[in-house]
């Protein structure tokens, strides 16, 4: 079994967490199960790896940051398409 992630399955995941959060990375490291002060470190292995993708066309006017229920529900929806867990990003020194 492979266990590899290619680019385009990395930037697909962060598609759906931009989409989730309404274009916020720092929420989206939160719905990730990231530490909140792996937020640069996260950015920079994305654009690292070029799969940062510009956060505007997932924004709108009436959107706000979600409360703790929305994102836990939005954490829900993400991973009900038959990941079997959600992805542990670990640090690595």
């Amino acid at each position: 079994m492979s266990r590899d992630l290619t680019r385009d399955d990395v930037r697909a995941i962060v598609r759906r967490g931009l989409e989730r959060t309404g274009g916020n990375y720092r929420v989206m490291v939160e719905l990730f199960n990231m530490p909140t002060d792996d937020y640069k470190r996260f950015l920079g292995v994305l654009r690292k790896y070029q799969c940062h993708m510009p956060f505007q066309q997932f924004r709108s006017a009436a959107s706000t940051r979600p409360g703790v229920k929305e994102q836990r529900e939005s954490r829900n929806r993400l991973f009900e398409t038959g990941c079997s867990a959600p992805i542990q990003f670990v640090r690595v020194s």
